[in-house]
């Protein structure tokens, strides 16, 4: 069997790699994890548009209710023989 001898060079190409990537990650996992925080916030902001205009349109709606059921209004559309 022959041995091979690896050059040092070739440890130090790998280590620089695993190097590289290392700094990679480092400087990527608090950007995904900021981008996840605005993705949450931003959703979270639609959900609270989407409730506060639902109250509005209901207490709009309940308004309009009222207002058609109220007595002056009832006495304007009545008229006699219908």
């Amino acid at each position: 069997m022959v041995e091979r001898l690896r050059k040092p060079e070739q440890g130090m190409a790998l280590l620089m790699v695993i190097l590289v990537l290392a700094a990679l990650a480092a400087i990527g996992t608090p950007f995904v994890i900021s981008m996840k925080l605005q993705e949450n916030g931003a959703a979270r902001s639609v959900a609270q548009q989407r409730a506060h205009l639902g109250a509005r349109s209901a207490r709009s709606h309940a308004i309009s209710q009222l207002f058609d059921t109220h007595h002056s209004r009832e006495r304007d559309l009545w008229s006699p023989g219908m």
